[in-house]
């Protein structure tokens, strides 16, 4: 799962989505810089798609074939709104290749990987967000930012150690203090990734 990088999409071997997340905020900016009706639609159907699909995730209810191509209608039926709403000027027609807006182009991405964007909808293990992957890299980023840089490699790789122990913790639930204290007697609750050289 990511955002619409292209060099991500260069990789063939696995099976790409799309962090809603990013998308919602392209259409906010959308929709309340540029006035864009059709993205404060998309933007309000994403948010019910991922309410409702929280809801069939905890009944443990996969969605049926009918109740997806309804979603998948409503998704279209915004784009087409889109779509009129920004159509290519007669210079962009006239090009190959023409510089198109904001809105347009990310109209082209939402009708290219629509079956990547929604698979959370057909696939209730896939989440809405990569926000819990790009979560414990913020720390480590602010870090970075506070100190500018590690002195070593060994020191940045330990560090790194200790994040991602702590982000295990915490993904379990235990308490993070008690949980290190532990650790550093011998006794770690999680088990510990390989030391591999450190």
């Amino acid at each position: 799962m990511h955002d619409f990088l292209s060099s991500y999409l260069s990789f063939e071997n696995c099976l790409h989505t799309f962090c809603k997340g990013h998308l919602l905020r392209e259409l906010v900016f959308l929709f309340e810089e540029h006035q864009q009706k059709w993205a404060e639609d998309l933007h309000d159907l994403f948010l019910e798609m991922w309410r409702r699909t929280l809801a069939r995730k905890a009944r443990d209810a996969p969605w049926r074939d009918a109740q997806l191509d309804q979603w998948h209608e409503r998704y279209w039926k915004i784009l087409r709104a889109g779509r009129r709403a920004n159509p290519l000027s007669p210079e962009q027609r006239a090009k190959k290749r023409p510089k198109k807006s904001k809105e347009q182009n990310l109209l082209d991405r939402l009708g290219s990987y629509n079956p990547c964007i929604l698979a959370f909808l057909a696939d209730l293990e896939l989440p809405f967000t990569n926000n819990e992957a790009e979560r414990p890299l913020r720390m480590m980023k602010v870090r970075v930012k506070v100190s500018g840089c590690f002195r070593t490699l060994i020191g940045a790789r330990r560090h790194a150690r200790i994040r991602s122990y702590i982000s295990t913790v915490c993904k379990h639930g235990l308490p993070v203090f008690e949980q290190l204290r532990s650790a550093l007697d011998g006794h770690p609750e999680v088990d510990p990734i390989p030391a591999r050289g450190i």
